[in-house]
């Protein structure tokens, strides 16, 4: 199931301790980010984190912003801190640090497992180096098919992804039942972990399934119990969002967030930026493999994978023009969590191109200094010039490598926050004090940061953070309506509506603090104060009334 590849005299052996400095290296330089720091430097990461904190507070499958709703972000990662807050003791903001580095090495060692899989030992190697180092300095790690320090969903469930495809190609060359029933739990766990490279995997599931050829019949049959096994797999999930919300989206907006590299307007430059050499490596890749003896199944999926993303990103493109024209086109995720899946596949046809060359030069260095056409001789030589390629790009890249951002800036980033330690003073009030069930009426970032974290509510918070199957709308509203109260010395307005919200706790920072005195507002205790918070317990009604509005 390989394609024609370097020969090497020990391949395993010389293949693997080349694989693991450079994971070694990335290693070091991933603790080197994280030393000393306990706060992600990222607001994407306190999703994971805060449903960690619901996990380990009995209260699965809660939302971790919204009252009364159920989670709508895929749960696997905060599964993982949670598991690995359990064992060490750990809170869920350090344990997410601590671990990232360790655990991020599994995209590139599985990214590794599966280019040898498909293209023997030289080209995966060569596509190892390209993973780990051909990396522009200011990418964000969430679009980096590389290593990162920081632990995000959609950079860590590529090693799920490439581990699935190992078992899809393996299924493919000789479909059982079996392979079908491990393939479709992979593609569930992959859905748990993110949905764009699960809705990735298994459009080439069927892809791949409905060229089969002669066989077709039995492997649509075997996809279909794939398929079946990805819905029990991914039942954890999908029992919320299919369940409970019948996939009805009432807040599209995290799924239209555009990073600026995959925007409408740069779409020039970006094509522009292809007029480089590495295209020419990918280019040679993709001729070594339709020219190569490879099975037919390899060659489908290897060109099913970049060309899936190519269409998702393609068509997130033209819901951002259809935007600009008054048009909304839905979308399943933003569209660039599949540049990371097309430069994945970019750095595959690297390798096989890196490869490819070394191996022609080889041939034709042999051939001019007429060296005897012995085999082991060639395919030592061919051996020592891959080698010889892969150590040079590796000392081209390996400066830009060590001051990438996400090892620079983002430590900056963590750092910074590290001083100004009482931005998260209120996270470890609420974590000690505030209680299953507590609703805060607070600001956007403490509320990512401090609130969600610490396994407590909010009554609104940023839309891109909110609930895709809960309407924004009348939180912000109500939200509006309780800092006007406090405000406007509405102490009746406020009590009501906080009692309709179920607002336990006000988290007030700046000029907020000076609106809340207690002889403005009876009954509003403050509980918590530090340099830039109060926290103020708001007093109970005898009953309630019931969040249905917010959550349904």
């Amino acid at each position: 199931m390989k394609l024609p590849t370097t020969p090497w005299p020990r391949p395993t052996a010389v293949a693997l301790a080349c694989a693991l400095f450079f994971c070694a290296v990335a290693l070091y330089h991933g603790l080197k980010a994280t030393r000393g720091l306990d706060w992600h430097p990222g607001s994407d990461a306190y999703r994971d984190i805060a449903l960690a904190q619901i996990i380990l507070d009995g209260d699965y499958p809660a939302d971790y912003l919204v009252p009364d709703a159920w989670l709508w972000y895929n749960p696997l990662t905060g599964a993982l801190i949670a598991g690995v807050s359990r064992a060490t003791g750990l809170a869920p903001p350090q344990a997410n640090v601590r671990m990232a580095p360790w655990i991020n090495l599994l995209p590139p060692l599985l990214f590794f497992a599966l280019a040898w899989r498909v293209a023997g030992p030289g080209a995966a190697l060569a596509a190892l180096l390209s993973f780990l180092f051909f990396l522009p300095q200011e990418r964000p790690s969430y679009v980096s098919a590389s290593y990162s320090p920081w632990l995000l969903a959609p950079h860590l469930t590529q090693a799920v992804f490439y581990a699935s495809l190992l078992v899809w190609m393996r299924h493919l060359k000789r479909p059982r039942a079996h392979t079908a029933l491990l393939a479709g739990l992979m593609l569930g766990l992959t859905f748990l972990g993110h949905t764009a490279p699960a809705v990735l995997l298994g459009c080439v599931m069927v892809l791949t399934s409905a060229l089969a050829g002669a066989d077709r019949a039995r492997h649509l049959r075997l996809l279909a119990l794939a398929l079946g096994a990805a819905f029990v797999a991914g039942l954890p999930f999908t029992i919320s969002i299919l369940f409970r919300y019948q996939l009805q989206i009432k807040n599209p907006t995290p799924t239209t967030w555009i990073w600026e590299g995959a925007a409408l307007g740069r779409l020039p430059q970006t094509l522009w930026g292809l007029l480089h050499w590495q295209t020419a490596l990918m280019l040679a890749g993709a001729v070594a493999l339709w020219r190569s003896k490879a099975p037919r199944a390899v060659k489908q999926v290897l060109i099913a994978w970049p060309a899936v993303s190519g269409a998702f990103l393609a068509y997130s493109y033209l819901a951002q023009w259809a935007e600009s024209h008054g048009i909304t086109l839905r979308q399943i995720n933003p569209g660039y969590h599949y540049v990371l899946y097309l430069l994945a596949a970019g750095h595959l046809y690297t390798g096989l191109g890196i490869a490819g060359i070394a191996r022609a030069s080889a041939t034709a260095l042999a051939n001019r200094a007429h060296i005897p056409d012995d085999a082991r001789v060639r395919a030592r030589l061919r051996q020592g010039i891959l080698l010889v390629a892969i150590a040079v790009l590796f000392a081209a890249h390996y400066r830009d490598f060590r001051v990438w951002h996400g090892f620079t800036r983002d430590r900056g980033v963590a750092l910074r926050r590290l001083d100004q330690t009482d931005h998260f003073a209120p996270y470890r009030w609420i974590v000690a004090n505030a209680g299953k069930g507590a609703v805060f009426l607070c600001n956007d970032r403490p509320g990512i940061y401090c609130v969600a974290p610490a396994g407590a509510r909010v009554v609104s918070c940023d839309p891109f953070f909110w609930n895709l199957y809960v309407p924004w709308e009348p939180g912000a509203a109500a939200r509006e309506q309780l800092w006007t109260a406090l405000r406007e010395n509405g102490a009746d307005a406020f009590h009501d509506l906080a009692a309709a919200w179920g607002v336990t706790h006000v988290l007030a920072e700046a000029e907020q603090r000076d609106w809340i005195t207690e002889e403005r507002f009876p009954g509003l205790d403050r509980v918590f104060a530090s340099e830039n918070f109060t926290i103020h317990r708001v007093p109970q009604p005898s009953a309630q009334l019931p969040h249905d509005a917010i959550a349904d």
